[in-house]
């Protein structure tokens, strides 16, 4: 405990690599152990502040944590495992020792204390050992940016090195993305879209857009999958669309080319449900329709005068 507390990541890799294993060292009662033990500490004024202005405490309990990462990432989760139970006189249930439940993913668990108590040693080495790294690296970019936001006007230099944790971890998730999008590009396509059971079912672009990290959202893996969200089946360029939303009828020509799902042709009820229902295709649809509005005002305001 002690350990990590004083951030001594080597050691705590040397222990680990003999016989404890984090899932059942990190238990509930350990870890509302460090906790506590990292409040009274004089290096977790940061935190407690923050506690305080958020969720008006500054003393542990794991619906203040909930609380406060909530606030911090939008969604959040324990992730405790499911406690054993058993019979007692009367034949209810009851749980078994609630101080030892366990964490499905403890890395996450000593990642985000690690970023909370400004570990960032320790955070990487969370980051390191834990479960969907692209993921946990938007998040914990997510958290510092949160946390940065937070500081008051005479903590620039606090504020300036987690801003510089929270750069280390934008590029840590565009490195890690890009590596795997040029050895499989649908993959890292995928790694992007799929939802994390980690965080809360959250993709790793809905972390990055929710806090801006125009970093991992430039990468070519997060950019080809907007744009094929934003497409979502069309084919054809922009003009191609425009000109099929004014003059419906090229919807039954080769003009507008769609994904044909494996067929040799698209037939076309598949085009019309792909064309209509396609962001860019809707976009395109309001756009032209306010654009004929105006005109309509503007020719009844001439008439008018």
């Amino acid at each position: 405990m002690e350990a990590i507390i004083e951030e001594k990541v080597e050691f705590v890799a040397m222990i680990l690599q003999q016989t404890v294993v984090m899932k059942e060292f990190l238990t509930r009662k350990r870890l509302q152990t460090l906790y506590e033990k990292s409040l009274s500490r004089t290096d977790a004024d940061h935190l407690k502040e923050l506690m305080k202005d958020k969720i008006h405490r500054s003393t542990f309990s794991y619906n203040d944590l909930k609380r406060l990462m909530e606030y911090l990432m939008y969604k959040y989760d324990h992730d405790f495992e499911e406690s054993k139970t058993a019979d007692n006189a009367t034949g209810r249930k009851y749980s078994l020792d609630l101080k030892q439940q366990l964490f499905k993913y403890p890395y996450k668990q000593l990642m985000i204390w690690s970023i909370l108590m400004l570990r960032q040693k320790m955070a990487k080495f969370a980051w390191q050992m834990g479960s969907e790294p692209i993921t946990s690296a938007v998040a914990a970019s997510r958290i510092y940016g949160s946390m940065a936001q937070n500081f008051h006007g005479n903590e620039s230099a606090l504020k300036e090195k987690v801003l510089g944790f929270k750069d280390e971890f934008e590029h840590l998730a565009r490195s890690v993305l890009d590596e795997c999008h040029a050895k499989q590009k649908d993959k890292a396509m995928m790694l992007a879209e799929r939802k994390s059971p980690t965080w809360s079912s959250m993709t790793s672009l809905q972390i990055a857009a929710s806090a801006k990290n125009m970093v991992y959202l430039s990468s070519a893996a997060c950019r080809n999958s907007i744009d094929a969200t934003w497409h979502q089946g069309i084919l054809s360029r922009w003009k191609r669309v425009l000109v099929t939303v004014i003059f419906p009828f090229f919807l039954w020509t080769n003009f507008l080319q769609v994904d044909s799902m494996g067929e040799k042709k698209a037939k076309t009820f598949q085009k019309i449900l792909t064309f209509y229902t396609a962001p860019v295709t809707k976009f395109i649809h309001y756009s032209v329709s306010l654009a004929r509005e105006c005109l309509d005002l503007q020719i009844l305001y001439d008439m008018v005068l």
